[in-house]
């Protein structure tokens, strides 16, 4: 997993507790020391700042100075952490496999069990505010939430496809990517998904929308994709 703050400062993430980064929109990259050797799957910052990275086992790392030092933070659960979301330096939404759903209002110091689905793989979450939040995973899994995440409600994908990453420029307009190429389209916030064009059959991984018109889309293999939707 990667995430940038703006068009030059980013970080990455790997196995062995490996993250990178780059202050030059990714020409030159460099190690950050992180204290830990768990597999880090994604990784989050707020601003230039405060960051965290999350992974295997429960592993969660978190930064208040751009990455120069890491401390580990206390997850509770012993199960590999996928997808995470901050809306602001304090509140914020990790998802994981078995079902596992947590949340923080203290910058991490305290990671509280939201909910817990039951034997499904959550893999990507998207907050646009404190209160309206979607989560996606395993077999077509679309989860939404307009409480921050103490009742959450199933929307139809109409897939079957494992569901790895959802981005929303606004509450109402997001999208969904996944397994075999898929993209998911909404304007109505989820009530409505509807599929769009993909040139590819691998599986995308993440997406990032600049405009209702452009963004990218990260798949396997290191494919990136420049999307621009038809009109």
């Amino acid at each position: 997993g990667a995430h940038f703050v703006n068009d030059k400062m980013g970080w990455g993430v790997a196995e062995w507790g490996t993250i990178v980064h780059t202050e030059d929109g990714g020409k030159t990259w460099s190690f950050q020391k992180t204290g830990t050797t768990k597999a880090l799957l994604n990784v989050f910052f707020v601003d230039e700042q405060h960051g965290w990275a999350i992974g295997n086992s429960g592993e969660i790392i978190h930064t208040s100075d751009g990455g120069k030092t890491w401390e580990g933070q206390r997850s509770g659960v012993n199960r590999d952490l996928f997808g995470i979301y901050f809306i602001d330096a304090k509140t914020g939404w990790i998802v994981g496999d078995g079902g596992i759903v947590l949340h923080t209002t203290n910058g991490g110091q305290k990671w509280e069990p939201q909910a817990h689905l039951g034997e499904v793989w959550l893999s990507g979450v998207y907050f646009t505010d404190r209160f309206n939040g979607w989560m996606v995973g395993i077999e077509g899994l679309i989860m939404h939430t307009t409480d921050g995440g103490a009742t959450w409600k199933r929307q139809k994908s109409y897939a079957d496809s494992f569901l790895r990453n959802v981005f929303f420029l606004n509450s109402k307009e997001g999208w969904i990517v996944g397994g075999k190429g898929i993209i998911l389209h909404t304007v109505d916030g989820g009530e409505n998904w509807r599929p769009q064009r993909s040139e590819s059959r691998y599986n995308l991984n993440s997406i990032y929308m600049t405009s209702p018109e452009k963004g990218w889309i990260v798949g396997d293999l290191g494919v990136v994709l420049k999307y621009v939707v038809d009109k």
